[in-house]
Order: structure tokens, then sequence, then C-alpha cells
């Protein structure tokens, strides 16, 4: 919870001081930082606080199993036993897994001068900026990959989102399904009491596992598909930033509820 509180709480800053936006366009991927106050840091650190947020919000949907597999691993009789370290081993081998994936992947955001300019030249023609005001960009692109040292789109969607979030689907469906089959209790009569125990845990896990990845699905669902169709989007993808932004608004709102119904 602690660690989702902070994911959430930085991504909220960059978003404020950056306020990046996602845009497809001539088949490429544009991160357009148009915030006035990310003109004041040094082009240094906005770099890095652009990777940082790049790094963080993967952990939307790599994070997410981790919680599902340390809930499991407590109910479950085979690891029930284990010690502590064990089942923090266990339940987040698969995002220490996602994050060196994330970590090949970050370099390929990073624009080189030529692509940096005519994105910057796109961005400010479709925002009709004008040139004294501050905008600078990120991305990666499929049309220009021969001036943008062969980084590669496909390999871009891929690494960072597509095989990432469709293994985390499959781990919590997997999860979900064997924390249901743990809590019916075989051959017992269970009160009532217990029984609402049980389905307020389970819809809780349903919460904070499926409901990030179901907000997420509509990103993950336009860049894979401007990645593999090569599409001009336009504004078009702005639900892509305006999906990623309520992310950590859903999931702060789902710790919250677990946070009352724990004390209540």
């Amino acid at each position: 919870m602690y660690v989702s509180g902070c994911v959430g709480l930085y991504l909220c800053f960059a978003i404020a001081v950056m306020n990046f936006t996602h845009i497809f366009r001539d088949g490429t991927l544009n991160v357009v930082l148009i915030n006035p106050l990310a003109q004041y840091f040094p082009s240094v650190v906005r770099d890095l606080m652009f990777e940082a947020a790049f790094v963080l919000m993967s952990l939307m949907w790599s994070f997410t199993p981790a919680t599902c597999l340390l809930q499991l691993s407590v109910l479950s009789r085979k690891t029930a036993h284990w010690d502590r370290s064990k089942k923090l081993i266990l339940s987040f081998a698969f995002t220490v897994i996602c994050l060196i994936f994330v970590a090949y992947t970050v370099p390929m955001i990073m624009p080189s001068r030529e692509l940096a300019v005519i994105m910057e030249k796109s961005m400010r023609e479709l925002f009709a900026i004008p040139e004294d005001q501050f905008a600078q960009t990120y991305g990666i692109s499929i049309t220009y990959e021969s001036i943008n040292d062969g980084k590669s789109m496909i390999t871009f969607v891929l690494m960072f989102v597509a095989i990432p979030y469709c293994f985390s689907y499959a781990i919590i469906v997997f999860v979900m399904y064997r924390i249901r089959k743990l809590l019916i209790s075989n051959g017992m009569a269970l009160s009532q009491r217990t029984i609402k125990m049980q389905r307020q845990f389970f819809v809780m896990q349903l919460l904070q596992s499926v409901l990030p990845l179901a907000i997420l699905s509509i990103p993950v669902g336009i860049v894979t598909y401007g990645a593999i169709l090569n599409a001009d989007l336009g504004l078009a993808t702005l639900p892509l930033t305006a999906f990623v932004w309520l992310c950590p608004v859903a999931q702060s709102a789902v710790q919250l509820r677990y946070v009352k119904q724990s004390n209540g």
C-alpha cells in the first residue's frame, strides 16, 4: 500500500510539473511537455524526471500481481509457513522481471537530436504552440527509425507494454481463481459474518487488481494499435493520456476503501 501510494504521489507530481501529453502522429509516438513550469528545470533534470515517471508508470501494471501473489502465499497451506522474505521474493519476482524489461526500453523513449527537432515541429503545428513558448518532446517512431539510432517502436511496445501487461492479466486471473477457491471452505458451515468478510475480501482483491488494468486497457490498446498500424491518430490519442492520469486516482480510491473497511 505504501509503495503504491509513493508511486501515485510521484506520478501526480510529474504530471503537475511536466503536463506530458501523448500523441500518435505520422507514425510517431510523441510525449510532449507543455507545462510552463517544466522550462525552469535544467534539461538533465527534466530528462531524469521523465525517465523516473516512465519507469513508475510501468508499475501500474507490473506491480499489481505482486499484491495478489502475496495474499495467495498467506492463504495457501503450501506457502503459509514460509518466512516473510521468501514470500516477498516469490510475490515480487514478476515485477522485478518487468523492471528489467523497462530498463531496456527507457533509452528508447529518448529521441535522437534529429528526431527531436521533427517531433517538436510537429507538436507545435498540432497544438499551435508559438515558437517563444516552451515545449519539449520525447518519443519513438516507426517512420523515422533510421534517424533515431535504429530504435524499434515494435520492440518498445512489446517489451514495455504488451508482454508485461498481458502476463499481468494472466497472473491475476489465475491468482484470483486460486484465492476464490481457497476462501470456499469445503464441508464447513460458515457464519453469515464469515461469509460476508470473505466476500468483502474477494471484492477488494478484484478492485485492487482488475480495476487499474481495466483502466489501462484503453491506453494499451491505443499504443498497440498505433504502433502496429503506423496510425496517424492526432488528437484522438488524448484519451491515452486521460486514462493514464486517471489510474493513480482509481488506485488511491481503492486503497482508501480498503483502509476504511479495515478500520470499520
